[in-house]
């Protein structure tokens, strides 16, 4: 029996029994007793794993019609698992990922985010990057005249060294 979105290992696959209840002539036959089977009373009991009427199919599922955030959440803890402790799944996802076009930026090629937006994110970061917060909290730049680096506050400045830095230098390796 397979068990969708790894139900099975959530509950564990000896908790679950596979069992033929009726065969049907075909698809369109199976679809409609599957409506009278998976209706909205069963859809309530609470055992139920079931997150749609029958008959709907579940690859085009409606998140937020159903508790959206909630049911995200759980498919989300789910997946996240499965990356961790699945080697198959891992190496399947990225290759999905990969062919998507997401890791080599082609996703967002063409596009630019709408002022409203940016100015969002500006709103968001500035709260959030304050203080403590700030990557760059507790340092300072430094500059000889040819090198820059960055110091820790309470650090001392070494001879030779300014506070600063110089943004027409050219490091050369």
């Amino acid at each position: 029996m397979t068990v969708i979105l790894g139900v099975g290992k959530k509950y564990g696959k000896e908790n679950f029994k596979c069992e033929i209840l009726e065969i049907l002539p075909d698809r369109k036959s199976l679809k409609k007793r599957e409506r009278e089977l998976v209706n909205e009373d069963l859809l309530k009991d609470k055992t139920c794993l079931n997150l749609r009427l029958g008959g709907e199919g579940g690859g085009s599922y409606n998140f937020h019609a159903a508790g959206g955030k909630k049911v995200r959440q759980m498919f989300s803890k789910i997946h996240f698992d499965r990356l961790k402790t699945d080697e198959e799944y891992r190496e399947k996802w990225r290759e999905n990922v990969r062919k998507s076009g997401v890791w080599s930026g082609k996703i967002w090629q063409g596009r630019k985010h709408k002022e409203e937006t940016k100015k969002k994110i500006g709103e968001i970061n500035s709260k959030k990057q304050k203080g403590k917060n700030n990557s760059q909290f507790g340092t300072r730049w430094i500059t000889d005249g040819i090198e820059n680096k960055k110091i820790k506050t309470q650090d001392s400045i070494p001879d030779g060294w300014r506070l600063g830095r110089n943004l027409n230098s050219k490091k050369t390796f």
